[in-house]
């Protein structure tokens, strides 16, 4: 895990970042939080 991680550059995490946001933000930030939460609850 942490050879991949070194592998890849800071550039490269804010181009992911960027497409992540762009494409979906609810369910790349909102939505996995709120599922955790809501089964923790549940």
């Amino acid at each position: 895990m942490l050879a991949a991680v070194e592998a890849v550059t800071l550039e490269d995490v804010h181009v992911l970042a960027r497409e992540l946001f762009t494409v979906e933000p609810t369910l790349a930030v909102v939505g996995p939080w709120d599922e955790d939460r809501t089964v923790s609850l549940g």
